[in-house]
């Protein structure tokens, strides 16, 4: 994975604060241990093997609003699914 940055983000819509947007949208706080969860998931499997697992249906990389996606060292998105 040298000389190329991966960055792991993870999206979310604006929190509306009503109980149902709590059940509709992820927080802040899952957001994170999503990313990190990611970031994990990447050094583990690999750069490549861990962006086919995000893009994959029903993959545990999507909650809600939540999902990860992977940005090569030029910003470009690498989930072409979500793009």
């Amino acid at each position: 994975m040298r000389g190329l940055l991966v960055a792991l983000m993870i999206t979310m819509a604006t929190m509306v604060g009503t109980a149902s947007a709590e059940q509709q949208y992820g927080t802040m706080e899952e957001a994170k241990a999503m990313s990190l969860k990611a970031a994990a998931y990447v050094r583990e499997q690999g750069r490549d093997a861990a962006t086919k697992a995000f893009m994959s249906p029903g993959a545990p990389w999507h909650d809600r609003d939540l999902y990860v996606f992977v940005l090569n060292g030029k910003g470009v998105n690498r989930n072409f699914s979500h793009c």
